[in-house]
């Protein structure tokens, strides 16, 4: 008997426990029903708007290129000689006429010595031939020389003369390798590679050095092919590089060059400027080609376009409803889209908020937009 009253006892417990439970949420219901109720006595959706401005659109394409010298020179060579000083190296700047490399001169400087003795004495037999042909010149009128001795004397000055034009000309060839022994920068640019090392013999056309012009440059800027219908020369070309962060410059394409591939129809455009400063060849060029311009568009904020199954839509405000209204959308910038068609200036649109609207729905303005 006492077992069975401790069941009962337990059961009475349990039955208790349940009872309180279901009361507490029974309680607990209430609330949330009381919130849904508010929540579905309003329909109006919270919104922001603003206005479709005219401004003007500048239609960009962009690209990272690389500059290059549009002069790089190797100077070579023009006498055999050994290298005897090298006055500047890789990376130095250079001016134009400053000497760079000098070459030996001692074989030179023989031969030159040895045509100016030529010279003098060719010299000297052209003087004793001028008096041997006057003297049997006078020797003639007297007649007690032959005429055959007065011709052989003509003859002998006239080879004479022609000797000390070739020895003349021997010893200018001798003075123009000697000039050529020291070599001189032909324009402002910066040495690039150095060929030889002092010591080494070099032979006519034998490269020496490779300068580049720092002042001249080019830019090279790849395109897509699937722009490149929009590129034409003397467009604009707004351009800077990370050596000089703070120096923009504007140019124009010069060229086009397709670059026709198995698997590629790019096209490269090719931009000739002056330096502006501390560029460099082989510097990253990052430039925008200002393809077009258009001075009356109509801009909205990018978030008011929004993808319904009728196409692109936006939605104009007015008296807190919305109406839909599809449009054709033309270059995206920072934020805001262009309107190619569908809106005229002024026209109010939904900004936030638009992604959740239908046509006809009903809106509160919380905050105003641009």
């Amino acid at each position: 008997m006492k077992e069975l009253r401790q069941s009962i006892s337990r059961i009475c417990i349990a039955l208790s426990i349940i009872f309180l439970i279901s009361a507490c949420g029974s309680e607990t219901e209430i609330e949330p029903e009381a919130v849904n109720a508010e929540v579905l006595d309003s329909n109006s959706i919270p919104v922001t708007i603003a206005s479709a401005v005219q401004q003007e659109v500048i239609v960009k394409l962009h690209s990272v290129g690389l500059m290059v010298s549009r002069n790089t020179p190797t100077l070579a060579a023009e006498v055999d000689a050994r290298v005897t000083e090298i006055l500047t190296d890789v990376g130095k700047t250079i001016t134009v006429g400053q000497p760079v490399v000098k070459l030996d001169t001692t074989r030179l400087e023989l031969l030159r010595k040895e045509g100016r003795a030529s010279v003098e004495r060719i010299n000297a037999n052209i003087k004793n031939a001028r008096s041997s042909l006057k003297r049997y010149q006078d020797l003639k009128k007297r007649n007690v020389t032959s005429q055959e001795k007065l011709d052989d004397a003509i003859v002998k000055l006239a080879v004479e003369q022609a000797s000390i034009a070739a020895a003349k000309a021997r010893l200018a060839i001798v003075e123009d390798q000697l000039s050529k022994t020291e070599i001189l920068s032909p324009m402002d640019g910066m040495v690039k590679f150095r060929h030889v090392s002092v010591g080494d013999y070099v032979k006519q056309g034998d490269d020496l050095l490779s300068i580049v012009d720092n002042h001249h440059l080019r830019a090279r800027l790849p395109f897509p092919e699937t722009v490149a219908y929009r590129l034409e020369l003397g467009q604009t070309v707004i351009m800077g590089t990370p050596v000089a962060p703070e120096q923009v410059i504007e140019a124009h394409i010069s060229q086009l060059k397709p670059e026709v591939g198995l698997r590629n129809r790019a096209v490269t455009a090719i931009i000739d400027f002056e330096n502006p400063g501390t560029w460099r060849p082989d510097a990253t060029a990052v430039a925008s080609v200002i393809v077009a311009r258009r001075p009356q568009a109509i801009v909205i904020p990018a978030q008011a376009v929004v993808t319904r199954p009728s196409g692109q839509v936006v939605y104009l405000y007015g008296n807190d409803k919305v109406t839909e209204h599809n449009v054709e959308t033309g270059e995206r910038l920072n934020g805001d889209v262009e309107i190619v068609k569908g809106l005229n200036a002024g026209d109010v649109i939904v900004v936030e908020g638009a992604s959740f609207l239908t046509d006809g729905a009903t809106v509160t303005v919380q905050e105003q937009g641009n």
